[in-house]
């Protein structure tokens, strides 16, 4: 999680990484075995911000609530922001809620 200085103070803060949307540029791929992924053809450093994960904020109660809804099949993009809100990127996501984690990075 990135936490920016609110409101931004040029003399002080440097992290404005969300603020000026400087992320890395990515693109949507089918994997085929497994849906959909997220590829990048430039090299990522360790604590890099990739994007900014966007979507629904909802208690944990509320998505709990919706889980139960799903079937195994279904794809889910739940992340937690914090003990007790999970953010839903299904349906006001962005390419971020394509992220995951690969044996064999790009």
């Amino acid at each position: 999680m990135s936490i920016e200085c609110i409101p931004p103070r040029k003399q002080t803060c440097t992290n404005h990484q969300l603020q000026r949307s400087s992320f890395v540029h990515t693109t949507i791929i089918n994997t085929n075995d497994r849906g959909h992924g997220l590829r990048t053809d430039e090299n990522i450093r360790a604590g890099q911000v990739i994007d900014e994960y966007v979507g629904k904020v909802m208690t944990k109660t509320r998505y709990i609530s919706r889980s139960r809804l799903k079937t195994l099949e279904q794809p889910f993009y739940y992340l937690q922001l914090q003990p007790g809100y999970i953010i839903d990127g299904e349906f006001h996501g962005n390419n971020t809620r394509f992220i995951n984690n690969s044996c064999s990075p790009n």
